[in-house]
């Protein structure tokens, strides 16, 4: 079935130290409230959608102390926010596995992707002290509002072409991608884009290739990154379908 939270105060509680709460495959929880209060453990594998407009659903709250435990958003997991829902990671470490879908997120704690995608298309993401992309992939267009680190994952914009903005430091590791899809000319919004207020430091691989059936102009010159600053360069470049180089400037 579902379980509904209509009010701020409403919550699904577990009191006990190391008590583990797990939401099952397919039974969603909706609304606005607090799920993981006190020092427990939850595993979302179902459907956690704050669904109450300029309501908020806060996850991993511990109201005693201030600091919850782990909330894992697991491989079969969905979290989302719809109809003007918000989300607020509190305490302890947010983990995502699974879907996250359009969801508007204030994360004051540690945010980690392990695995699964984050689907900026709809919402936006606040993190504190930044967002480590572990593994699985980043995609749509929207807003990292903080730090975005790259280490082993996938930053693919949009969903064919768009752009990502993230408001602090973009950092890619050795084993981060960066996967850009061309589909117009330079000044066409058909392309994607990575738009960083910070610094850029790179590294890894980079993957560009042409969609819906585009052949790009000798001469063509297209922003991959646009930033305050930029340092290091990728390791591996792979150019599908065209051949071309790739420039650094002191911002892009």
């Amino acid at each position: 079935g579902t379980t509904r939270l209509n009010a701020p105060l409403d919550s699904v509680r577990a009191e006990s130290s190391g008590t583990r709460r797990t939401i099952c495959a397919g039974q969603p929880i909706a609304g606005a409230g607090n799920l993981g209060l006190g020092s427990a453990t939850f595993t979302n594998n179902g459907t956690v959608n704050a669904n109450l407009n300029g309501l908020t659903l806060t996850l991993a709250l511990d109201f005693s102390s201030g600091i919850g435990n782990d909330f894992t958003n697991g491989k079969t997991g969905v979290l989302e926010s719809t109809n003007g829902g918000l989300i607020s990671v509190v305490g302890g470490r947010f983990i995502n596995a699974g879907g996250l879908v359009s969801a508007t997120i204030n994360a004051t704690s540690s945010f980690t992707q392990t695995s699964g995608t984050i689907d900026l298309s709809g919402g936006d993401i606040t993190v504190s002290i930044g967002l480590d992309l572990n593994g699985g992939i980043l995609e749509g267009t929207g807003k990292i509002i903080g730090d975005l680190r790259n280490t082993s994952g996938d930053v693919a914009p949009g969903h064919s072409a768009g752009t990502v903005t993230v408001t602090g430091a973009y950092t890619q590791g050795t084993k981060g991608l960066l996967d850009m899809q061309l589909g117009g000319k330079p000044s066409s919004t058909a392309n994607d884009k990575v738009v960083v207020s910070g610094q850029v430091t790179l590294t890894g691989d980079l993957n560009v290739t042409l969609i819906n059936g585009f052949k790009p102009s000798v001469g063509d010159v297209y922003t991959l990154i646009a930033a305050s600053a930029v340092s290091g360069s990728f390791s591996t470049i792979t150019l599908n379908g065209f051949t071309g180089q790739v420039d650094y400037s002191s911002n892009g």
